[in-house]
């Protein structure tokens, strides 16, 4: 009777979040964030890997995107870290967090792609086959905060905040939510806590590496200070279902050792 109890007990307990991935890119605005290591990292004990065609480079390890250089280029470049192979598991929610400040005539994106190894000198939100990521960006018409979705070769846009954002202010702060129903077909919802939509039918089975991508709008003239990240946080939560197996599992170890 006892252990019925206690299973109804485990059973009925909240899942508690697990912080897999955390920065605050608390690192110099002059050194370069590659090969520079997350606060937490749960996962790997891998670093993060940018960009070095110039010094101190297009991406800083305080968390800031530069364009310096003003030439005819676009800075569409991205930071990677690897969270390992097979790092989606089904059944379970994942919650990606970004807190990012001011955007000067550019985009931002945070996700996750299945390239295998990624180019550190090309544009992050197109690497790979499977590419999932929050959107915010300052130019454009509509759209100032969408889903990012690449399948294949076909980029797919919902919008969040259909409208239009500078984003000049200090902190803005958006959340994606995955549902690993199915690795192959997850839903997946991002809200800015006042704007919220959501997409399904998502292919994760691939995805291993998380990413800070970055679009430059203005290819003719150097901006200096493209976007600025606060923070980074991936967490994990089991479903009702896993805590459930993992209470079974217990009354099942304490009925053998009566």
């Amino acid at each position: 009777m006892k252990h019925t109890a206690l299973l109804l007990i485990i059973a009925a307990s909240p899942a508690v979040a697990a912080t897999l991935v955390f920065d605050d890119f608390s690192g110099a605005s002059g050194d370069n964030v590659n090969g520079t290591s997350p606060d937490t990292n749960l996962l790997t004990s891998g670093t993060w890997q940018a960009s070095t065609e110039i010094s101190p480079g297009y991406l800083r390890a305080d968390g800031s995107a530069v364009d310096a250089a003003g030439d005819s280029n676009n800075v569409d470049r991205g930071a990677f870290l690897d969270l390992g192979s097979g790092f989606f598991v089904g059944g379970e929610t994942y919650t990606l967090t970004l807190d990012f400040g001011q955007l000067n005539s550019s985009a931002i994106f945070a996700g996750f792609t299945n390239q295998a190894s990624p180019s550190l000198t090309s544009t992050a939100q197109i690497e790979g086959s499977a590419n999932l990521a929050i959107r915010a960006r300052d130019f454009g018409s509509n759209d100032a905060l969408a889903i990012w979705n690449r399948v294949g070769t076909t980029n797919n846009v919902t919008g969040v905040d259909t409208g239009t954002n500078a984003f000049d202010g200090a902190s803005y702060v958006v959340t994606m939510t995955i549902d690993t129903n199915s690795l192959t077909d997850a839903d997946v919802e991002v809200s800015d806590g006042t704007s919220t939509n959501s997409i399904s039918g998502v292919d994760v089975s691939g995805m291993r590496w998380l990413y800070l991508g970055y679009e430059d709008a203005n290819i003719t003239d150097a901006q200096d200070l493209m976007a600025d990240v606060n923070s980074i946080t991936l967490t994990g939560v089991p479903e009702p279902s896993v805590a459930l197996l993992g209470a079974l599992g217990l009354f099942g170890l304490l009925r053998r050792r009566r």
